[in-house]
């Protein structure tokens, strides 16, 4: 049952209930610790002044005390003057590099030079070695082609060894600093590049000729040409001219192609062409016992041989003319170079 507003309690209701449970009565076993009645934590002794009409204060930081810190950080002039002799060290650096590296770069292409010029005349001393070979090789009649190509061994390695000087970099200077003292070295490099594949070029030419010389001489290597003969020496003879054919179609195909035995070349061939149809003339000669027929054949084909060796000395002269122009020709530019390498 509920109480209007404003309705006194009835007498039975004093709310002492209310005040027990605000305060008890009854104790609550506590430690010992906690019982004790509070001290607060003596202060501090100091001046008396007006502070001490204050209760002291509980600071638990009164003793912090702050971290001592590194001496990077303490000091930021010690990290300045770090960073100032860096640069100057840096500076000092780039400056000995720039007087130092163009006078480097400038000994280096002396030196290049030099060099182009040492190879130059050591190319040109070859020279005499290799003229003299041309007469052996060119010659029709002459044995000793074999022997003189080892002539040119020197003028090869030459070649060679200044091919490889005019193929590699040139001494370079500092980028952006003036102009590059290797740009100097390109007039010397270019005459000294089409040098030395001009050497080459006479050296190949020498041993293509002997290689040459070689090789013709297994073309139409013929056998015994009768008049007459039986039919079992007809059939011999017939193996033996159609071997003869097969090695020399053979033998044209493995020549050197150097320009300068063009008239053997194209007599070869056409020669080659004829014997194809002069084997089997003469062959029906033979069988049909036409002696006259068959010697007029067999004179053909001496002549047709006559003429192939014609052919070859033709050719063999007009190479000696120009090996001996080629040879010229590398003397004046051997010069050329050591005059650009003298500066």
């Amino acid at each position: 049952m509920s109480r209007k507003p404003n309705q006194p309690p009835p007498p039975d209701q004093t709310g002492e209930w209310f005040l027990n449970v605000v305060t008890p009565t009854s104790e609550i076993p506590v430690p010992g610790e906690l019982a004790a009645p509070y001290e607060p934590t003596p202060a501090h002794p100091t001046d008396s002044g007006p502070a001490d009409l204050y209760d002291p204060v509980d600071d638990t930081f009164t003793d912090w005390e702050p971290t001592t810190m590194s001496k990077v950080y303490r000091s930021r002039r010690t990290w300045r003057w770090s960073i100032i002799f860096s640069a100057l060290f840096i500076a000092a650096i780039v400056g000995t590099a720039m007087l130092w590296a163009p006078r480097y770069a400038e000994d280096q292409v002396e030196e290049r030079r030099t060099e182009f010029g040492e190879l130059a005349l050591a190319l040109q001393g070859t020279l005499p070695a290799a003229a003299d070979a041309i007469g052996p090789v060119t010659g029709p009649d002459s044995t000793e082609a074999l022997t003189a190509i080892n002539a040119i061994a020197g003028l090869q390695d030459a070649a060679t060894n200044l091919d490889r000087l005019a193929t590699e970099d040139h001494p370079s200077g500092l980028p952006f600093i003036g102009p590059d003292p290797g740009d100097e070295l390109e007039p010397i490099r270019a005459r000294a590049a089409r040098l030395a594949p001009l050497a080459d070029s006479l050296g190949r030419r020498l041993t293509e000729a002997v290689t040459y010389r070689t090789i013709a001489d297994d073309a139409f290597l013929l056998p015994d040409l009768p008049v007459e003969a039986d039919s079992a020496a007809t059939s011999a003879l017939s193996v033996s001219l159609a071997t003869t054919l097969a090695d020399t179609v053979g033998v044209a195909a493995a020549l050197p192609t150097d320009p300068a035995f063009e008239p053997h070349r194209a007599y070869l061939d056409a020669a080659t062409t004829r014997y194809e149809q002069w084997q089997a003339e003469y062959l029906d000669a033979l069988r049909r016992d036409d002696a006259l027929n068959a010697g007029v054949l067999a004179d053909e084909m001496d002549a047709i041989l006559i003429g192939l060796d014609d052919a070859l000395t033709e050719s063999l002269e007009g190479l000696r003319v120009a090996l001996l122009q080629h040879v010229q020709d590398l003397d004046r530019e051997s010069v050329e170079v050591q005059i650009l390498a003298a500066g």
